[in-house]
């Protein structure tokens, strides 16, 4: 993408490139010492053939929780990263209220995942203390699949409100040349550009943006 808009090697589009990956890996770390756990206390429980103690389950849910709030950490910092080098890119292709109103968009994508962040860690934090009181292994399971059937539908479709307006609120400024960056409603179908090449090509945006 950012060869295309004229930006292989620029410091911003590199930091850019360099924030996507570092996002990916915080999770992916997360996510594998999450699945080692598991597969480790699996693996102890079919060998001596029982069902798991609280205290083990407890163990692991902390454990993973730690590590998840490293990656969350880590992902934290290198959203801020990617906040900045989005400014720097559209304030060199477009002017400094594209690059405002680029950074204004991440912004809100930030808040929006903080926030399900918050919620979900005390999800959690709720599930540990039920499992340390004693509850029922399949209602605590039950209660999780709950929580995630009622919930992830609704964050993707807010996910991408937030995206839609922060996207279509760029594309009339770069459109206009003008414009500020304060929001705005997005309209109901973005227009798309007319014309070809790096100003035009913001449908790339969307990738970004997932």
């Amino acid at each position: 993408i950012f060869e295309v808009w004229g930006l292989s090697g620029d410091p911003d589009a590199t930091s850019a490139v360099h924030a996507i990956s570092d996002m990916n890996n915080s999770m992916k770390e997360a996510y594998d010492f999450m699945r080692q756990k598991r597969n480790e206390l699996s693996a102890t429980l079919i060998r001596e053939d029982r069902a798991p103690t609280s205290a083990e389950l407890s163990a692991v849910s902390k454990s993973v929780d730690k590590a998840f709030d490293k990656g969350f950490k880590a992902k934290h910092a290198a959203e801020i990263r990617m906040g900045d080098a989005l400014k720097g890119v559209y304030t060199k292709l477009h002017g400094a209220n594209a690059g405002n109103a680029a950074k204004l968009w991440w912004n809100d994508v930030m808040k929006f995942s903080e926030k399900i962040v918050a919620d979900e860690k005390k999800f959690r934090a709720e599930q540990d203390t039920a499992r340390e009181m004693g509850a029922d292994r399949a209602a605590i399971s039950d209660a999780k699949k709950k929580y995630y059937s009622e919930n992830k539908q609704r964050w993707i479709a807010d996910l991408r409100a937030i995206n839609d307006e922060g996207i279509a609120r760029l594309e009339r400024i770069i459109k206009n040349k003008g414009g500020d960056a304060t929001p705005t409603p997005a309209p109901t179908t973005p227009t798309p550009p007319s014309d070809t090449g790096p100003r035009a090509d913001e449908s790339n945006l969307r990738r970004i943006a997932t």
